[in-house]
């Protein structure tokens, strides 16, 4: 799976523009499973990125890869949004090659 946050204005954060100085969105600052020869594969994976304090709106896309060890019967995953204010959480299952979009406000 693969996490994206769009957030006011456009900007974004995702595997492929994870600074915050570059993005003006936020920082992916872990990201377990990224496609490499030197990291181990977990069955546990977890993405987190830190958005920058702006307020809107803002968009979160889970993105399924399709690949040779991609479940047919889906992918369960959950999207933990925290704020001073309050705590959301987005839960579903994705398919793969699939995506799926969750909008939050703040």
């Amino acid at each position: 799976l693969d996490l994206k946050v769009t957030c006011p204005g456009q900007k974004y954060v995702n595997h492929a523009n994870t600074d915050v100085e570059k993005n003006n969105c936020g920082t992916l600052d872990i990201d377990a499973n990224i496609a490499s020869k030197s990291n181990k594969i977990t069955d546990r994976p977890i993405e987190n990125i830190l958005l920058k304090e702006t307020e809107g709106f803002f968009e979160i896309q889970v993105k399924s890869i399709k690949n040779k060890e991609s479940l047919n019967s889906g992918t369960p995953f959950k999207v933990h949004v925290k704020s001073d204010q309050n705590n959301t959480i987005f839960e579903d299952k994705i398919f793969p090659g699939k995506i799926k979009t969750f909008k939050f406000e703040r």
